[in-house]
């Protein structure tokens, strides 16, 4: 009866050992994919948080030139402003002068000449254009959102307003006799490289101004300040390599 006893308990010993053995083998060929696993893992968090630094990256940049942008259009208006007060002045000395050419033919009229009288007419000229933004020469980030903004002026009213790139058209305007025209419009290049922004500017008498460029290079790793004066004003923004602002496009009219 013993001797049965023994033989049992050593059976059982033996299952136990046969068990801790397959447990430690399972163990064993289960811990490479185990480690593997947790290096997946690791990397997957890792990119995570590049992607959240990244995103939170964006919003900042993406205030910052929503602000700057802002900025641009109230120097705009406070240069509108000023043109307006020398329009004003302009025609206030027409005016004067057209007075004085009046008085002029009017005491000239006991004169035994025959001939008409000249009468004085204004030549006009062709209208005023800048783009304000961004700088000539700026290097911008690839795949930011460029803010283009465009002013034109002219004293016989602004007509029509037409951007290019790399002399393709891009955005056209029509405008009814503003005295001055501001717009401002968001572009995302499609690539990096150097591209040529134009800007041409139409008035009443149907004239057209001279076609105002800034070239722009897009570059994935570029960070440099972008500036520009109106009216004694100077605008500096600093583009950053992550930058995605997304900014509806604003137009300003002056009428007269």
């Amino acid at each position: 009866m013993k001797r049965s006893g023994l033989i049992a308990i050593s059976l059982m010993l033996i299952m136990l050992l046969l068990v801790l053995g397959a447990a430690f083998v399972f163990l064993y060929q289960g811990r490479p994919v185990l480690e593997r696993r947790v290096d997946a893992l690791t990397s997957e968090s890792a990119a995570l948080r590049q992607e959240l630094a990244l995103a939170e990256a964006t919003v900042m940049v993406s205030e910052a030139t929503r602000l700057a942008a802002g900025a641009a259009l109230a120097t705009a208006e406070s240069a509108a402003v000023l043109l307006e007060g020398q329009l004003v002045a302009s025609q206030q000395e027409a005016d004067a002068l057209a007075t004085r050419v009046t008085e002029l033919t009017g005491g000239s009229e006991t004169s035994t000449d025959s001939r008409p009288e000249p009468t004085a007419t204004a030549t006009p000229g062709p209208p005023q254009v800048a783009i304000v933004a961004p700088a000539d020469g700026a290097v911008l980030a690839a795949g930011a959102a460029v803010n283009i903004v465009v002013a034109a002026a002219d004293v016989a009213g602004i007509t029509a307003v037409n951007l290019t790139i790399d002399d393709e058209a891009f955005r056209s305007y029509s405008v009814e006799d503003a005295l001055l025209f501001t717009v401002s419009e968001n572009w995302t290049p499609a690539g990096a490289g150097a591209f040529t922004l134009g800007a041409i500017a139409v008035n009443s008498y149907g004239l057209a101004s001279e076609t105002i460029t800034t070239t722009i290079t897009i570059s994935p790793t570029a960070q440099t300040p972008l500036s520009s004066e109106i009216g004694g004003w100077r605008l500096v923004n600093f583009q950053s390599p992550i930058s995605n602002p997304s900014l509806p496009p604003q137009h300003q009219q002056y009428q007269r």
